[in-house]
């Protein structure tokens, strides 16, 4: 790990590896764990997978990846590196997948033990849009859902660049105590910015859960390489785990009595831009690119987060979504999960 105190503003060097051999990458920057977590950022390690995983596939070949399923097996520290062992499950003539295991040394007294902690797939494909070129692709969801105005633009006129950054616990009783001075938090900025639509009078809000709606607009801090399109696959993944257990909450009125959330799976499909002139990905470092969440169910200990992004043109490129245990009001003893 960087001898920093903080995690670095520049996603490149916050998601950056160190070669342990060919299919055995390590973590070098301090990740983000937000302010009441015992674990990191689960957004971090979406994205440093996907990163190892494209480190084995051949550089600059137009493999770009087109699908992540991941799942977090056990707690996690931001005290130690993360280990990410890559194994080439198939190498076809269009697609190829990997799969990461990621291990961490979570005792000082056995450093030769390690702690499988996240595991996941990924596929890599070939664009084949010359040849098989887009034929429908679903845009931006229009109206006001949610109480909010609808998505930024290019919907409408909002300038995310007036919007605050969202804290790293968007709920209103953590942002109350992070603000207030006696707390003693600083929020540490993400490396990739994320900012929320602002809210409207309460009575536009649908009473269905189903019907409603929150948008976020989202960009890097700094600019991601050009000849590198995983990297900014990496940086929308990271994305589309910020504050996902907690704006489904939002979503069904449950922000008073929310007591313990923790990230169990995260499935996102990535697609191609549609015009060949915006290349073969879309970049998450020059445009305020859009999320589109929502919630299906609540219950059973588990809450699920899904969404949509869209690029500054609209036009959706990714699709996500997450299963979360979530517990509300008091809590049961303390059981392993």
């Amino acid at each position: 790990m960087t001898t920093a105190d903080h995690p670095p503003s520049d996603f490149a060097q916050l998601i950056a590896l160190t070669r342990i051999s060919p299919s055995h990458f390590r973590s070098v920057a301090q990740p983000f764990r937000p302010g009441a977590a015992r674990g990191v950022f689960g957004g971090h390690l979406l994205a440093q997978s996907l990163y190892a995983a494209s480190l084995t596939v051949p550089l600059r070949s137009g493999l770009v990846c087109n699908s992540l399923q991941a799942q977090f097996l056990a707690a996690n520290t931001d005290a130690v590196p993360f280990n990410y062992h890559v194994d080439n499950v198939r190498d076809g003539g269009t697609y190829r997948i990997r799969q990461v295991r990621v291990y961490q040394n979570l005792d000082p007294d056995n450093p030769d033990h390690e702690t499988y902690v996240y595991t996941c797939f990924v596929s890599f494909k070939y664009i084949e849009g010359l040849h098989d070129p887009v034929y429908y692709a679903a845009s931006q969801v229009h109206g006001n859902k949610w109480g909010h105005i609808p998505a930024p633009p290019p919907v409408n006129h909002i300038v995310p660049d007036n919007l605050p950054s969202v804290p790293d616990i968007d709920l209103p009783m953590w942002v109350a105590w992070a603000s207030d001075p006696d707390s003693g938090f600083v929020q540490i900025k993400h490396a990739v910015d994320v900012r929320r639509a602002p809210e409207q009078d309460p009575a536009t809000i649908p009473d269905n859960f189903e019907d409603r709606r929150m948008y976020h607009s989202y960009k890097t801090i700094l600019p991601l390489p050009d000849d590198d399109p995983n990297m900014h696959l990496a940086a929308h993944i990271y994305a589309s785990d910020r504050n996902s257990l907690f704006t489904s909450s939002r979503l069904i009125n449950r922000v008073d009595d929310i007591n313990r959330v923790v990230s169990l799976s995260h499935t996102i499909i990535f697609y191609p831009p549609s015009k060949p002139s915006r290349g073969l990905f879309v970049r998450a470092d020059k445009s305020w690119n859009t999320m589109e969440s929502w919630t299906t169910r609540s219950g059973d200990g588990r809450l699920s987060y899904v969404g949509r992004m869209y690029d500054d043109e609209g036009e959706m490129f990714a699709e996500f979504m997450q299963d979360g245990l979530c517990k509300f009001g008091d809590l049961p003893p303390k059981t392993k999960l």
